[in-house]
C-alpha cells in the first residue's frame, strides 16, 4: 500500500525534499514486469513535472520496503530502456541518483530462503523459469554503473533473510558501487514500523540520502 510510506513522505517534505509515494499493479491483476513498469513511469512523471512539483531531476532517489524494496533496487539496477512499459512521459529517463531499500527482496531464487519456489513468486512472475526468476533478480543486474545504495534490515527478518542481503551487498563491494547495509540486532521484517524502532531507522535513510544528494 502506498499509504505505508506517507510518514517518511511528510517527514522527507518537512526537510525540504520532494517526496511521492506511489501504486504498481499487483498479481494477479497483472504480472511481471508490469510492476517495474509502473515504478519506472513514476519515475518519468516525476521529472516530466519537475518544474510543477520542484523537484531537482538531477537528484532523485528511490525506495521501498519488502516487495517494494524489490522494486526499488530493480529500479535502480535494471538496464535503461528494459521494462519501461508504456505508462507515458517516454522521452524521461527512469535512471535514479541513489536507492534506499528496507528488507528488500534481492534474489528470487537465493538457496535457503523461504520465498525460494514458492507460489507467490510464481505467481509474481507468471512461470517458474529460472532465467525469468534470475532476470527478475536484483543481484543479476549489479554493476558499476548502479547508484550508491543503502539497505536497512533487520537480522532476526524470517521473510527475507539476511544472507540474501548481505550477498547482495557482496556483490555491490564486488564492482566498487557505493553501498551501506545496516543490520538492528533482534528484528523482524517490518520491524521500522514499530514507534520504537521508527526514528532511528529512518534517520540512517536520511543522512544517507543527504550525504549522497544533497
Amino acid at each position: 500500500s502506498p499509504a505505508l510510506h506517507l510518514r517518511h513522505c511528510h517527514e522527507l517534505a518537512e526537510r525540504g525534499w520532494v517526496a511521492a509515494t506511489i501504486e504498481y499493479r499487483l498479481s494477479p491483476e497483472a504480472r511481471w514486469p508490469a510492476a517495474l513498469e509502473d515504478v519506472r513511469c513514476a519515475i518519468r512523471w516525476m521529472r516530466g513535472n519537475a518544474a510543477a512539483i520542484g523537484l531537482d531531476p538531477a537528484r532523485l532517489a528511490v525506495s521501498g520496503g519488502s516487495a517494494g524494496g524489490h522494486l526499488a533496487a530493480l529500479a535502480a539496477l535494471a538496464p535503461p530502456g528494459r521494462w519501461e512499459g508504456a505508462g507515458g512521459h517516454a522521452g524521461q529517463p527512469s535512471n535514479v541518483q541513489a536507492a534506499v531499500l528496507w528488507y528488500p527482496v534481492t534474489d528470487l531464487a537465493l538457496p535457503g530462503s523461504p520465498l525460494e519456489a514458492q507460489p507467490m513468486v510464481a505467481a509474481f512472475l507468471g512461470t517458474d523459469d529460472a532465467e525469468v526468476v534470475a532476470e527478475a533478480s536484483p543481484v543479476t543486474h549489479v554493476s558499476g554503473d548502479a547508484p550508491p545504495i543503502l539497505t536497512i534490515t533487520g537480522a532476526d527478518d524470517a521473510l527475507v533473510r539476511p544472507v540474501m542481503i548481505e550477498a547482495f551487498h557482496d556483490a555491490l563491494d564486488a564492482v566498487g558501487v557505493d553501498n551501506e547495509l545496516v543490520v538492528y540486532d533482534g528484528r523482524d521484517h517490518g520491524f521500522d514500523l514499530h514507534p520504537a524502532d521508527w526514528s532511528v531507522s529512518a534517520q540512517v535513510a536520511y543522512d544517507f540520502l543527504e550525504q549522497r544528494l544533497c
